[in-house]
C-alpha cells in the first residue's frame, strides 16, 4: 500500500518529519518520496498495518481522521513563501487558511480524487506552472496594485492571452465554490471547463466578485530553489537540497530535522522533489550545507542529478512498464544528454510529472531521449 502525507504548502515541522521516518521505518518499505506537489509518500505497507501508520500520522497533525477530508488538503504554494525578498504577496498563511478551509466546508463529499489547488505568490521559486484544478498567482496591475489572476484547469501559465484577476480576499471563498461544483458534478475541472465553457463557468464561481481583466504575465522559468537563495533579511539565506529522484530514508529525514532544529530554521518540501531550510544563518550555511550533502540531499545547483525526476516505475507500480530509477541512472551516466529537465514516465498517465519535457517508456521498456 502507498500512503500519501499532504502538506499544505509543503510545510513540515522536525517533529512531523522524525514522525514520518518512524512511519516508514515500522510499516513501509524504508523509502520516503517527495513528489511534485510537495507532499510525502510511504511506500510498502502491508494493509494490516494502514490504520495504525494512519493513526501515527493523525496524531503528529499531519493528516485528518478522515481520508476523504484529509484528500481536500492538495494544496500548493510556493516554498519560499514569506522568506523571499522578491515576492509579490506573502501567501503561507492563505495556503494554510484554504487548506483548513477545504477540510471544513460542506458539500464537498464527492470531490474527485487528486484535486488540487495552487496559489503563488509571486517570488523566484514559482508554482505557476504546476497543474491545478483551480490556479491562483499574484500579480502587479499597472497601477502598482496586487491582485490575483484566477485559471481553472490548467496552469497559470498557460494562459497567453488576458488573465481573469480578483481580490485577494476573495481567495478562499472562490476555491470552495470551485471544489464544491466539482464535487456536485463528479468532475475535475479542466471536465467541466471542456463540457461547459470556460467563461460561462468562471463566471458563475465569481458571482458578485469584482472581476478585472488584464495581460496574462510572462511566463517565468521556475527553477528549483538548490543551494544559498536570497532571503527577506540580509543575514540570513534560504538552503534548498534534493535528494536522487525524491527518494530518501528515515536516517537522512532525521538527520534533517535534527539540523532544522540546530539552526533555528524552518523546513518545507518543494514541487522539485526536494527541501527549503528557510531563514538560515550565514554564519551556519557552511555547515548546512555540508550536512545537507552527507545525508543525501545534493545542495549544489550544478548537480544534474537536479534536472532528472521519474515516476516509481515497475518498483511500485503495475501500469508502469519500465525500471525508470534504473532508466534515470543510466541517463545521468551519458554526457553531454541533459540539457533540461527531463521527467521519465512508465506509462501513459505521466504520474508525478512535474518538467516540460517528459518522456513515456516505450512498450518494451525503454525511453528514446533523442535531441531536446
Amino acid at each position: 500500500m502507498l500512503m500519501r502525507v499532504r502538506l499544505p504548502g509543503g510545510a513540515i515541522t522536525p517533529a512531523g518529519i522524525r514522525a514520518v521516518a518512524e512511519v516508514a521505518e515500522r510499516f513501509g518499505s524504508g523509502t520516503v518520496e517527495l513528489t511534485a506537489r510537495a507532499n510525502l509518500q510511504i511506500r510498502g505497507l502491508r494493509p494490516s498495518d494502514v490504520r495504525a501508520a494512519a493513526a501515527h500520522l493523525v496524531g503528529h497533525g499531519l493528516a485528518d481522521a478522515d481520508p476523504a477530508r484529509d484528500a481536500r488538503r492538495d494544496v500548493v504554494g510556493p516554498p519560499l513563501a514569506g522568506h523571499d525578498p522578491t515576492e509579490l504577496a506573502d501567501i503561507g498563511a492563505l495556503v494554510t487558511d484554504v487548506a483548513r478551509h477545504q477540510v471544513a466546508a460542506p458539500g464537498l463529499e464527492g470531490l474527485p480524487p487528486k484535486f488540487c489547488v495552487v496559489i503563488d505568490g509571486g517570488g523566484v521559486a514559482s508554482v505557476r506552472g504546476v497543474p491545478a484544478d483551480v490556479a491562483m498567482g499574484a500579480v502587479r496591475t499597472v497601477e502598482g496594485g496586487i491582485v490575483v489572476q484566477l485559471e481553472l484547469g490548467r496552469p497559470l501559465d498557460d494562459n497567453d492571452g488576458s488573465v481573469a484577476c480578483i481580490p485577494l480576499a476573495e481567495v478562499e471563498p472562490v476555491v470552495v465554490a470551485a471544489a464544491r461544483r466539482c464535487a456536485q458534478q463528479g468532475e475535475r475541472m479542466a471536465e467541466l471547463v471542456e463540457r461547459i465553457g470556460r467563461a460561462e463557468l468562471l463566471g458563475s464561481l465569481t458571482t458578485g466578485i469584482a472581476i478585472r481583466w488584464a495581460s496574462a504575465p510572462r511566463p517565468r522559468v521556475a527553477d528549483a530553489p538548490i543551494g544559498a537563495v536570497a532571503h527577506a533579511r540580509a543575514d540570513q539565506v534560504n538552503l534548498g537540497a534534493a535528494p536522487l529522484l525524491g527518494r530518501t530514508s528515515p536516517a537522512a529525514l532525521r538527520s534533517v530535522a535534527a539540523l532544522v532544529e540546530v539552526t533555528n530554521a524552518r523546513v518545507r518540501c518543494t514541487p522539485w522533489r526536494g527541501i527549503v531550510l528557510l531563514g538560515v544563518a550565514r554564519a551556519d550555511q557552511a555547515t548546512a550545507i555540508a550536512a545537507l550533502a552527507r545525508v543525501g540531499f545534493s545542495p549544489d545547483p550544478a548537480d544534474p542529478t537536479h534536472l532528472v525526476s521519474a515516476c516509481v516505475g515497475l518498483l511500485g507500480c503495475a501500469s508502469s512498464r519500465a525500471d525508470t530509477g534504473r532508466a534515470a541512472r543510466a541517463l545521468l551516466d551519458a554526457p553531454g544528454v541533459l540539457t533540461g529537465r527531463i521527467h521519465l514516465s512508465g506509462c501513459e498517465k505521466r504520474c508525478g510529472a512535474n518538467a516540460e519535457r517528459v518522456v513515456v517508456a516505450a512498450d518494451d521498456g525503454t525511453f528514446e531521449i533523442g535531441a531536446p
